[in-house]
């Protein structure tokens, strides 16, 4: 058959934009419907084998973003889909299906959607087991929990080697649109109001000057247009009016920029030298009437001065700006109310923070209402309907960091403008500093970004919802760079981030959103890098993570498709190490270690019963690794203290008042524990070289020590004892940081190690069945700490890897949870959260009944 005139007339180019923009600025509705036609003569011929490529990639996916009924019918035609699958192109279904979801659907289009995704189910099964099965069912999961329910079960018997998460929210994964690299150093980056152009401010320094301009970008080209100024002019921070004609940008100068032309206005700056004290934020009010400029001495390091805070009434660029007086210190963040008749502070004094509410209404700003805070925020945005603030803080009632000025706060916090005080209200916290934030204009979701210094300045952006009750939130993307910026277009549906590495290279992000997207109703992703079980499996004691501290949660399993969960401990002087629970499930130890200065370890017994008795913290030895329940009451821990380049063993009576501890030397620092569950024997890896075989019964323990296979190369960090006390199984971390597997028969005086297997990523940790005849792994890459991971289900006996799950974060933990008469659970968890298992579905079928 041969091509139509009109696919000819219609570049791929062209297509490709198309696919991204539904306007498809230059191309009539009748080259759409002529294209339709021209797709049809195949349809009716059969689909032949001469059926351009183009039909079966792009065409489909154009056809989704314009009318989702047809591009449902097109892709549930088996000979079609036949066709597409001859040549390969499968994961065009995918994008279609991506397509479908990010459109506008009615009621209508929702059952065509489901019908689409129904077909897949069916077909994807029976011809490409496990191949983009996981992305077909986190699409339904986001609009058709049903659907989904579906699929999962259908998958389950068709195709044992597809490993689905199903029961958190998932959402359609955002797609990047645009990059635009920068010459200078990207300080700050602003979208109209309109959502039509950008505006980016940046800097260079060059020795002893400064040298900086301003960027248009126009967001409703496609692909978007960047227009850099030939002016220098350095802009530490930038404000678009909201038609986008005009902005402020800020340092050295203030300038009003005009943005049709690129020429810059240079304003007044009262009695402030900006040489000696630059600006370093600059806010505008919504109808472009008045502005407010903040900064101080070092600029955006932000040295002990109380710096200036200047207010512009822009109707007469020839006014003197006026000096804001009487504000309790500098100010670190600020934000103008949608309507512009308030202004909302966050300042730095003596002892913490000071929020101040600035009234705009009349000739000059007036304090209106303070409040406490326990630090001052850097980021700070008000709601779409001006009710409340939304800003970074500390979810710590001391934050040492945070006091000297280390670190920003890891807590997103709502400030409430209704009452006579600015009361304030954790939302949620994040594993990273909370540095930039931005509401959607609906005011449904926002979007803050943050970077771990610690991390080499890697960033996380999270998206919360700001409807749910609790507010949940979510990694959505974790860029290369920190983020300098984020501004949400006005529609909701893009993100444009402005970010910098450690060595100033700068460029522009522009992400796409998926509007409509809400997190499941599921509770939120609980960081724990260590998992305790009680005895009867009906509780469980998870460890967060955190820079000056980590969360504590109590999970209720009885249920475990629905676990219920609820905090035990939400900081502490030091981040938690390890937990236990006892075997009744009544009472937590948590071992807290403060790095800060010294190795030192505290344990916390904590009555889990509400009402029952107040926690009791004890002294341990330096370095508490690791910990784990023996019977009678008794716990043991383990440390690697290198101060005198050995280790103990601990025994601590938790039966007694107060507890008692008998503490045995050991010739090397031990990096975790396995108790037998006679109490009688323990099992103690020393990381590099050997392990140690403990006797318990006599009053001094006595240890034998037992290396491993390749003990030179290889490092292990985990181990755990089957039910019958029969067998041992340790896991680490070879050369290049492959994780190996061992196990060990202890039936004898002295256990005998074998290896298991090895996976791609280091073992963080390992869980045996009762029996000790299969068991799980759970690991992930070491650096960066946010790289893949991975829980590999075994058969000990044979070293056969018989089923594998594979995560976007690395798995720190793992145990086997008995069901009675339903069989075996695996719980993993690691820093993006916990995730629960079938051990022993049918053929090896590994399908999480959730993840939180």
């Amino acid at each position: 058959m041969g091509d139509d005139a009109a696919y000819a007339l219609f570049p791929v180019a062209l297509v490709e934009r198309t696919r991204l923009n539904l306007d498809a600025r230059g191309v009539t509705d009748g080259y759409f419907d002529r294209l339709d036609g021209w797709v049809e003569t195949y349809r009716a011929a059969g689909w032949p084998a001469d059926t351009p490529a183009y039909v079966l990639s792009t065409y489909l996916e154009v056809a989704a973003a314009r009318d989702v009924s047809r591009a449902a019918a097109l892709v549930t035609d088996l000979p079609l889909v036949d066709l597409i699958i001859g040549h390969g192109t499968t994961k065009t279904l995918g994008s279609v299906v991506r397509a479908l979801t990010r459109s506008r659907p009615a009621d209508r289009q929702l059952r065509d959607l489901s019908r689409c995704l129904d077909f897949q189910r069916d077909l994807l099964t029976d011809r490409t087991p496990g191949a983009g099965l996981t992305q077909l069912c986190l699409q339904a999961r986001v609009f058709d929990r049903p659907l989904a329910d579906r699929l999962h079960a259908h998958l389950r018997t068709r195709s044992p080697d597809a490993l689905l998460p199903l029961w958190s929210g998932h959402r359609v994964p955002l797609e990047q649109r645009w990059i635009q690299p920068l010459e200078h150093e990207v300080q700050a980056a602003a979208v109209s109001a309109d959502g039509r152009r950008a505006v980016v401010g940046g800097t260079a320094v060059r020795a002893s000057w400064r040298e900086g301009s301003v960027a248009v970008v126009e967001l409703d080209a496609d692909p978007p247009v960047f227009r850099p100024s030939s002016i220098h002019a350095d802009a530490d921070d930038v404000a678009i009016a909201s038609d986008g004609r005009w902005a402020l940008a800020v340092g050295r100068n203030v300038y009003r920029w005009d943005l049709d032309n690129l020429l810059a206005t240079e304003m007044r700056a009262g009695d402030v030298d900006l040489d000696d004290t630059p600006a370093t934020q600059v806010v505008l009010a919504p109808d472009g009437r008045s502005a407010l400029v903040r900064g101080g001495k070092g600029g955006r390091y932000e040295d002990d001065d109380d710096g200036f805070l200047l207010h512009y009434d822009l109707r007469d660029l020839a006014n003197e700006p006026r000096r804001v007086a009487g504000l309790p210190g500098r100010v670190m963040a600020m934000a103008i109310s949608p309507d512009g008749r308030s202004a909302f502070l966050s300042c730095r004094v003596e002892r913490g923070g000071e929020n101040v509410l600035l009234d705009l209404t009349g000739p000059a700003p007036t304090i209106a209402r303070r409040g406490d805070a326990g630090r001052a925020a850097r980021c700070v945005a008000f709601s779409a309907d001006g009710r409340f603030v939304l800003g970074d803080g500390s979810a710590q009632a001391f934050d040492l960091f945070a006091m000297i000025g280390r670190y920003p706060g890891q807590a997103l916090v709502r400030w409430d403008l209704n009452g006579a005080e600015l009361v304030s209200e954790v939302l949620g916290t994040a594993s990273e500093a909370i540095g930039r934030i931005a509401v959607s204009p609906d005011g449904r979701y926002a979007l803050t970004a943050g970077d771990d210094p610690g991390n080499g300045g890697r960033a996380e952006v999270l998206f919360w919802d700001l409807t749910a009750t609790p507010v949940r939130s979510e990694t959505w993307l974790r860029p290369e760079r920190t983020v300098q910026s984020i501004s949400v277009t006005a529609d909701g549906c893009r993100a444009l981030l402005a970010c910098r590495n450690f060595f100033g290279t700068s460029r522009l992000e522009l992400w796409d959103l998926d509007p409509h997207y809400t997190p499941a109703p599921a509770p939120p992703r609980y960081a724990a890098h260590r998992l305790a079980l009680s005895a009867q499996n009906d509780r469980m004691i998870t460890a967060g993570s955190g820079r000056c501290g980590g969360p504590v949660h109590l999970w209720d399993l009885q249920n475990p498709a629905r676990p219920g969960v609820r905090p035990v401990e939400d900081d502490g002087s030091g981040s938690p190490t390890d937990v236990a629970i006892s075997p009744d499930g009544t009472q937590a130890m948590i071992v807290r270690t403060e790095s800060f200065l010294f190795d030192r370890s505290t344990l916390v017994v904590r009555e889990l019963d509400a009402g029952v008795g107040t926690p009791q913290a004890h002294e341990m030895g330096d370095g508490v690794a690791a910990v784990a329940p023996g019977p009678g009451g008794t716990l043991w821990a383990c440390s690697t203290s290198s101060w005198g380049g050995g280790g103990s063993l601990e025994r601590w009576d938790l039966k007694t008042d107060p507890p008692s501890v008998t503490r045995h030397a050991a010739p090397r620092p031990m990096k975790a524990i396995a108790v037998t569950a006679d109490g009688r024997h323990a099992f103690t890896p020393c990381g590099y070289g050997d392990v140690l075989w403990w006797d318990l019964e006599p009053a001094e323990p006595v240890h034998r020590a037992v290396p491993w296979p390749g003990s030179s190369d290889a490092e292990m960090e985990s181990v755990a004892i089957s039910a019958d006390g029969r067998t041992a199984l340790t896991g680490g971390s070879g050369e290049r940081d492959r994780g190996l597997v061992l196990a060990w028969d202890l039936t004898g005086d002295v256990p005998v190690p074998r290896p298991v297997g090895e996976v791609e990523h280091a073992v963080g940790g390992v869980a045996l069945d009762p029996d000790g005849r299969r068991g799980v792994t759970v690991g992930g890459q070491k650096f960066p700490h946010d790289g893949p991971g991975e829980i590999v289900r075994w058969d000990v006996v044979s070293g056969q890897r018989l089923a594998t799950l594979s995560l976007d974060g690395p798995q720190t933990a793992v145990r086997i949870l008995r069901r009675s008469g339903a069989g075996l659970l695996v719980v993993a968890g690691g820093p993006s959260g916990v995730t629960i298992l079938e051990a022993d579905a049918p053929a090896g079928d590994w399908s999480s009944l959730g993840e939180g």
